[in-house]
This record gives C-alpha cells, structure tokens and sequence, in this order.
C-alpha cells in the first residue's frame, strides 16, 4: 500500500469519528477525576453552552433547581454563572460535603426533572467535571 492510499485511509477514519462525536449531542459527557475518595469535598464544574433562543427561559427554569438544591443537606454551594462574552455559555459551579451528596442531588425529584428537559436548552453536550478538593487530603 503506497503513502497516498494510506493518507486517504487515516482522513476517512478521522471524519467518521468526527461525525459519530457529533451526533452523540444530547449526552452529557462527565469526566470524574480522583473519584477514589468517597468523603472528600466534591467541586462540581458543569459546562452548558444554550441555544440562544433558549436563555430567559433556562435562567428562569434554573431558580427552582438552585433553591432546591442549596437546601440539601451535603450541599455547600450551588451557583449558576453566565459568561459576560458569549451570552450562550453558563456553568454550574457546586460544592458538595462528599460523593455520597452529589448520588443524592442526582436522585433528586427536582433534578432529574430538570435533566429530562436539558435537551431543550442546549445546543452541545454538557460537560461535567467532578473534582475531589485536594486541599483537603
């Protein structure tokens, strides 16, 4: 097989790659880092980027979430932030007492209600990154 054929082979298999990660655009990918501690304090970092036509309406939809989070008990803090340069991006920024906390939030009626419309408002996967606070080992 000569270099050229082997070239048009490696750019064939690079685009049907690429095009199976487009279209997977309604999971959510969550990457758990340092999940080994089960009662370290957890920081979760979940980055939404919305369908513009689609922000009032999330930042509404999201008050009922953050009230009902913050009032769990293995919550620290649960804060949505929107990026003042691109109106679309948002992060949910969480702290949890351990991953006992965040398993529990995840179960919760209010959360899982509001993951069922996450489709809606998105316009990519979410990405979730879970981290251990590594000031506390």
């Amino acid at each position: 097989m000569n270099t050229k054929t082997l070239l048009v082979i490696l750019a064939a298999s690079v685009i049907a790659v690429s095009c199976v990660a487009k279209n997977q655009a309604t999971e959510p990918e969550t990457i758990y880092l340092q999940q080994n501690e089960q009662d370290m304090k957890k920081i979760i970092a979940a980055h939404l980027t919305l369908k513009p036509e689609m922000i009032g309406r999330f930042i509404n939809d999201t008050k009922e979430l953050i009230e009902k989070s913050r009032a769990e008990d293995g919550n620290i803090s649960y804060t949505l932030y929107q990026n003042p340069s691109d109106s679309t991006e948002f992060i949910f920024f969480e702290e949890w007492v351990n991953q006992d906390a965040i398993d529990f939030h995840f179960a919760t009626q209010h959360f899982q209600e509001f993951d069922k419309t996450m489709g809606d408002y998105v316009a990519m996967p979410p990405v979730i990154k879970i981290y251990d606070v590594a000031s506390e080992e």
